[in-house]
């Protein structure tokens, strides 16, 4: 590949030797600069477990982080458009776009929270998860007799072998 001032391409970055890299992931010592970055990486952990946990999209935390978002996206494109003298038509397909993806949201949270009113949703992903869980263990014990049921099959065709 040619070689340029800004170019950089997979054989000329400088890579450490796996066992320096090793070492370097190995080691358990924590300084005061990699700690800051840890916390910083288990507080966007911690976002994403809240955000990704069942019944989360109906929190009042989420609900309002995501009105938020969408009242930028709003602010954003307003901006686009009086930049363009509200004269560009892409930025008015996007802003029906972008109206249109966040009443389907509000629709689809006030349907999701009138059917768990309801109690249709009730701890059904609980029950499920329970229900796989039970299916799992039985196939496992299925399969550890059906295992266990050659083995004494081999050991009773070895015994008729040697009294032969």
């Amino acid at each position: 590949c040619p070689v340029s001032a800004n170019h950089r391409c997979a054989s000329h970055i400088a890579v450490p030797p796996a066992s320096e890299f090793n070492i370097a992931m190995a080691s358990s010592e924590v300084t005061a600069d990699t700690q800051g970055k840890e916390e910083a990486i288990e507080t966007g952990n911690w976002l994403l477990d809240n955000l990704l946990r069942p019944g989360s999209s109906t929190s009042k935390g989420t609900l309002s982080f995501l009105n938020k978002v969408f009242y930028l996206l709003f602010a954003s494109i307003l901006f686009l458009m009086w930049m363009t003298d509200f004269g560009n038509i892409h930025t008015y397909v996007f802003i029906f776009l972008a109206l249109g993806l966040y009443f389907s949201v509000r629709f689809f949270v006030a349907e999701l929270k009138k059917a768990q009113a309801e109690g249709k949703l009730g701890g059904d992903a609980d029950e499920e998860e329970r229900q796989r869980e039970q299916e799992q263990e039985e196939m496992s014990r299925k399969l550890e007799q059906e295992e266990e049921k050659r083995r004494r099959e081999q050991v009773a065709a070895m015994e008729t072998r040697k009294d032969r």
